[in-house]
């Protein structure tokens, strides 16, 4: 099985937020790190594999400018045993819709059997980002994921956090290769 993670760099937690006045966009030239929602998913993907389940390869994927390499060598410090950099400068900006298709198309040459991405984005606060990509690859979502166990690399059993409790159920074969 091989699980592609995506991962973002965001604004230092205690950097300053503010907008290029050029651009109108968030200007990221302070500290930067790890989107901390993305670690989850890293951790994640690094238990899946410390359970005994084979774990080919765990890639980290992220889009960004050419200096995003932070994300990236966390990834690879927690586990990840790769990682791809997606970055051009006419992605600089690119609204939810554009920045989905550009990972999709990124995560369809990784050959992943699972993707996963963190809850939400730091920077934003804003969680569709998941939907959206699962939507360019024709693939099932899961959100809210408490608890998720992999058999045989096939089927997943999640139990996800919803406002009522907990609900459990299981879906087969998740993501399937081409």
């Amino acid at each position: 099985m091989n699980i592609a993670v995506c991962v973002k760099e965001v604004p230092s937690a205690t950097a300053a937020r503010r907008l290029d006045p050029s651009t109108h966009r968030l200007d990221r030239s302070g500290d930067s790190e790890l989107n901390p929602f993305d670690v989850h998913g890293l951790e994640e993907a690094i238990r899946i594999r410390e359970s005994g389940q084979q774990v080919d390869e765990i890639v980290a994927v992220c889009m960004g400018p050419e200096t995003a390499h932070r994300p990236l060598q966390k990834a690879l410090a927690l586990g990840a045993d790769r990682a791809v950099l997606l970055s051009d400068p006419l992605l600089a900006g690119s609204d939810i819709s554009g920045t989905a298709y550009a990972l999709s198309a990124v995560l369809e040459a990784q050959n992943a059997d699972l993707v996963i991405l963190g809850q939400q984005a730091a920077d934003a606060d804003c969680y569709v980002m998941a939907a959206a990509v699962a939507d360019h690859l024709r693939r099932p979502l899961v959100t809210q994921v408490a608890s998720l166990e992999v058999a045989d690399g096939k089927v997943l059993t999640i139990i996800r956090a919803i406002s009522t409790g907990q609900g459990d159920f299981t879906l087969t074969t998740v993501f399937n290769k081409k």
